[in-house]
């Protein structure tokens, strides 16, 4: 089984990677909206000497699956070696199939394309999303975030709704550039003196470069950074340092999440530790190297405290001088401008620019960073940020005062208060990178904030908090306070409203509720009778709360889902206390290597905490059954 699901999580990670009702606004008249893609959204074409073309970078699964059925026999060997500690034979395998199929998109050492290779579209007027749908009758192919694309089309016109393609390969600088001149190619087709942006991701730096260099244009009028890797990626170092080392856990989280599986398999690897597959990736690194090394937006994601020490590893300064000259300029002049370039387009520029991202989360590839997962939250907002796993002491004040308003988060992990915009900026809890879509909060959010003047800032709907704990329906069960705005607890609270997230029709059965941090007596509803989807249930509770004041709790919800192969589920979520402007010093450890969500890397502790707090419940259950 441990081999079964490492092939799974090698070769899952290896597809991520490649891929990786309101009202209408009067004053905006509806804009056009472009939508700035992810890392390799665009389709690449490449010309051949013959002057045919072909498709050059997509992700085909069933061209995938074919590739690792080809060479099973030798996948089935690369495994055989790993038992006595041989991790070159697998990675040679796979590593030399990767090089072959993305040969294509290889870039020379001064970061030019070894092969006649051009985005798929290339102007405003073929990239509407109408346009691409007359090419090929359907709203699937071609769409760049295909469920944003659809609700701003039903608002607006799918006419007014465009797919930016651009050669990700270039470097940050270049694709804002091409963003800027396909912005006024819309503004000439629409008669639209503005456009609104919508980004994600890798789009989210190319939009903060092009905010930062064209800003002052003012033909942007709304501005949209979810997941943005503005600073780049952790992800990155870990893989050109050698130094991965996969949170397996974690890793099976992302894809449950991004697959929307309400069934929790975690527990299947919980016990093992899959720590050879770090071996693989690592021995992998030439090989990706080969094919990616020379991509300039590769070394645009490198983050800045690292960014010279694997510059000067990797590239030579006088075959790689063009894509070093371009970013040096990146990092040492677009970057450091955000915070400043971001504040000017808010307060002088007229536009309305917000940043969501997902944070709390450690890193796939295992660095102990606070992140979504793939994009560091510090370098996608601006944030302090404690460790992964830590939080702020309770002497920690946040760094900026920001007018008396309270900028930490609820688990004392994030300082928002030094964000590019403190006031502009959403943190998602839990929210891996990329998942937005499955998110009906940040779905709301982002619908809201593009069509409508309802949401200037993270204070003007008390349903869009600055701080929100992901609500993806694989992880089943949420809950907050009655009283008190989400993540917090107060003394006029006296009810815990818990829900059932799941989508499928399955019944959520609430087994034990225990808090951690102070003692509070939660009055459980029959164990027989289960909160049917999307329902909530309201719990009672008491407890004194003088004496915790101002610290971060942990409510434990153990539970279990009818209709699928969880046998228990645990969700862990923070609260602080009563003062919300209490804060801290990232020393302080929450629980070491304890997520958001209740998972513990140390088999031995979580079994043992499960035993003692679910004997009783677990009993009555059946009894009840």
């Amino acid at each position: 089984m441990k081999k079964i699901i490492s092939v799974l999580l090698v070769f899952a990670l290896l597809f991520c990677c490649s891929s990786v009702g309101f009202s209408a606004e009067s004053s905006n008249e509806y804009y056009p909206v472009i939508i700035v893609p992810g890392y390799g959204g665009s389709a690449l074409m490449k010309t051949n000497d013959d002057m045919t073309q072909e498709q050059v970078w997509s992700v085909d699964g069933d061209e995938i699956l074919s590739i690792v059925l080809s060479k099973i026999v030798q996948i089935g060997i690369g495994f055989g070696a790993l038992t006595v500690g041989n991790a070159k034979y697998l990675a040679d395998v796979v590593g030399k199939e990767t090089v072959k199929y993305l040969e294509d998109v290889r870039c020379n050492p001064d970061g030019s394309s070894k092969y006649n290779v051009t985005t798929k579209y290339k102007t405003a007027e073929e990239s509407s999303r109408e346009a691409i749908y007359k090419e090929y009758g359907n709203y699937e192919d071609y769409q760049f975030e295909k469920e944003f694309s659809a609700f701003f089309a039903e608002k607006i016109g799918s006419d007014r709704v465009f797919n930016f393609n651009h050669d990700f390969r270039n470097g940050a600088v270049k694709c804002a550039e091409n963003l800027d001149a396909y912005i006024q190619e819309v503004k000439q087709l629409t008669g639209s003196d503005k456009v609104n942006i919508y980004s994600i991701s890798h789009g989210g730096q190319v939009t903060g470069t092009y905010l930062t260099i064209y800003g002052e244009k003012r033909d942007v009028n709304k501005a949209i950074m979810t997941v943005p890797a503005l600073c780049g990626s952790s992800t990155l170092y870990d893989l050109f340092s050698k130094n991965i080392k996969f949170d397996e856990l974690n890793l099976l989280y992302f894809i449950e999440n991004g697959t929307i599986n309400e069934t929790d398999l975690h527990w299947l690897v919980e016990a093992q530790q899959l720590g050879f597959l770090d071996k693989v990736f690592n021995e992998l690194v030439p090989y990706l190297f080969d094919v990616a090394g020379y991509w300039g937006s590769v070394w645009d994601f490198m983050p800045p405290d690292i960014y010279d020490e694997m510059k000067e590893k990797w590239l030579d300064p006088v075959a790689s001088a063009e894509i070093i000259k371009n970013s040096d300029y990146m990092h040492y002049e677009i970057m450091p401008q955000f915070y400043s370039s971001f504040q000017k387009c808010n307060d002088e520029y007229g536009m309305q620019v917000s940043i969501i991202a997902g944070v709390d989360i450690n890193t796939t590839t295992g660095c102990p960073i606070n992140s979504d997962g793939i994009i560091f939250t510090k370098g996608s907002t601006g944030a302090t940020c404690a460790d992964y796993g830590k939080r702020f002491s309770d002497s920690y004040t946040q760094v900026n005062p920001c007018g008396g308003k309270n900028k930490i988060s609820p688990s004392r992990s994030i300082d928002a208060s030094t964000s590019y915009l403190p006031d502009n900026t959403w943190f998602m809890s839990g929210m891996f990178h990329g998942m937005m879509v499955w998110e009906d909060f940040g779905k709301d959010l982002i619908n809201k904030l593009m069509l409508t003047d309802e949401i200037k800032d993270v204070y003007s709907d008390p349903e869009f908090p600055q701080f929100h704990t992901s609500t993806n329906p694989s992880y089943s069960v949420f809950a907050q306070f009655d009283k008190s705005p989400e993540g917090f607890l107060s003394e006029d609270d006296t009810t815990l409203i818990v829900s059932n997230l799941t989508k499928q029709d399955y019944d959520l059965y609430v087994l034990n509720i225990e808090s951690k941090g102070i003692d509070l007596d939660f009055d459980l509803p029959e164990l027989n009778k289960p909160i049917k989807e999307n329902e909530k249930i309201n719990v009672q509770f008491s407890g004194d709360l003088s004496s915790a004041k101002s610290k971060v709790i942990e409510i434990a919800i153990t539970y279990a889902v009818k209709g699928t192969y969880t046998p228990l589920g645990q969700r862990v979520l923070y609260f602080t206390v009563s003062d919300y402007n209490g804060a801290a010093d990232d020393a302080s450890q929450l629980k070491e290597l304890e997520n958001d969500f209740g998972i513990f890397t140390s088999l031995l502790s979580g079994l043992i905490s499960r035993i003692l707090s679910l004997f009783k419940p677990i009993v009555k259950l059946f009894k009840s059954l």
